[in-house]
């Protein structure tokens, strides 16, 4: 179903966060692989039995947690929110997504999941405004409410004198530029020996200054457009503040010009600065538009099958991988004895008469301190 509607998907994701169609073409027809991976993880989760002593053994039972909500990015609402709904479904549980804005792509899924059998409810799409994940966070733990969060970060290139210079170029340009840097794992900083700084500097502003800015659905484009005013704004004020203190733009460094139809949109320039400070903004905050700093290797590659996350600020829990799949569930213990007991309650007048089934759970408080008291056929 994904397969067939892979360009109709694409170009909604591409309407709504600017990335190249060449790229969300791609994003797009790799969520049948995440799907059947998880669906065979789902195949693969088993409660577990552990020997206690005597015939007594302790069965862990894994349970959905229930309704899931989702909360989808805006520069992935398909990709990086099957991160999140794959392995949800996976554990058993319904899910609500809710992306940020922009919501055709997420809806559409959700249409397409109807179509393809799943039951009414299961996935389900909510509107709503965006949430901060510290914030949510901090909402969630007073309701003692389990949450995952990738927060983002501040990701680094380190460049060797003696590697290979040509190779990291390359990747530290996808790494940096790729949906207009707007990415969670964007390379935004290169760390350079200073043996090959200058070169390696020349040469990556000469790479960087050739990326082609223009409309997305043109198959000649590299970076698109950022995804709003509010976040060119904010690319603006980073750089200038930059510039402004001593650093210098090796390309870029102001907004684009790009012709039409696509002129409408919020375009910057790739853009690479040096000669910054550690102090400054740009060096210390995820600026989450097409700019890097270099100073004085496989990058960008998620798997369905590797837990994805960050530590600290970056991030609470793991998407992707059957660690995923965990996040989602519950273990519920139980430790039933299967030996045959003497029916006591026949004979001892203060004991409950036995349930047809062997078990009771009759439990009374204790007189004295309000206590549950367990009676020997209780089982806990």
């Amino acid at each position: 179903m994904l397969v067939a509607h892979t360009e109709e998907l694409a170009l909604l994701e591409t309407r709504a966060n600017g990335k190249p169609l060449t790229a969300t073409r791609g994003e797009v027809g790799a969520l049948a692989r995440w799907n059947r991976y998880f669906a065979a993880v789902a195949e693969t989760m088993e409660d577990v039995s552990r020997p206690l002593s005597g015939t007594a053994r302790a069965l862990i039972t894994l349970e959905p947690l229930g309704v899931v909500a989702a909360l989808t990015p805006f520069n992935g609402a398909l990709s990086p929110g099957s991160w999140k709904l794959d392995p949800a479904l996976a554990a058993g549980n319904t899910v609500i997504l809710k992306p940020p804005r922009a919501p055709a792509s997420s809806v559409r899924l959700a249409e397409l999941a109807l179509e393809a059998g799943f039951p009414p409810g299961v996935i389900g799409v909510v509107i709503g405004g965006a949430v901060e994940g510290r914030r949510l966070g901090a909402r969630a733990a007073e309701r003692m409410k389990r949450y995952v969060c990738e927060a983002g970060g501040k990701s680094a290139h380190i460049v060797f004198a003696d590697g290979d210079l040509d190779a990291a170029i390359v990747a530290a340009r996808q790494g940096a530029f790729s949906a207009a840097g707007q990415t969670c794992v964007a390379g935004s900083r290169i760390l350079v020996r200073s043996a090959v700084y200058e070169e390696f500097l020349r040469r990556y502003g000469e790479a960087v200054g050739r990326l082609r800015v223009g409309d997305p659905r043109d198959p000649r484009t590299h970076v698109g457009p950022v995804a709003s005013a509010a976040a060119l704004g904010r690319i603006e004020g980073y750089v200038d503040d930059a510039l402004a203190k001593e650093a210098r733009a090796v390309t870029g460094g102001k907004l684009a010009t790009v012709a039409a139809p696509a002129e409408a949109g919020f375009w910057y320039e790739p853009t690479v600065l040096a000669d910054a400070t550690p102090d400054l903004a740009v060096c210390r905050e995820e600026v989450f538009g097409p700019v890097v700093v270099v100073w004085v290797n496989t990058y960008r590659l998620p798997h369905w099958s590797v837990p994805f996350g960050g530590y600290k600020q970056s991030g609470r829990g793991r998407e992707n991988g059957v660690e995923a799949v965990a996040e989602f569930l519950r273990q519920s213990p139980s430790s039933p004895n299967t030996a045959p007991r003497p029916n006591r309650s026949a004979t001892d007048p203060h004991l409950p008469r036995r349930a047809a089934s062997g078990i009771t759970h009759h439990q009374e408080q204790d007189a004295s301190h309000g206590i549950p008291r367990q009676h020997p056929d209780h089982l806990a």
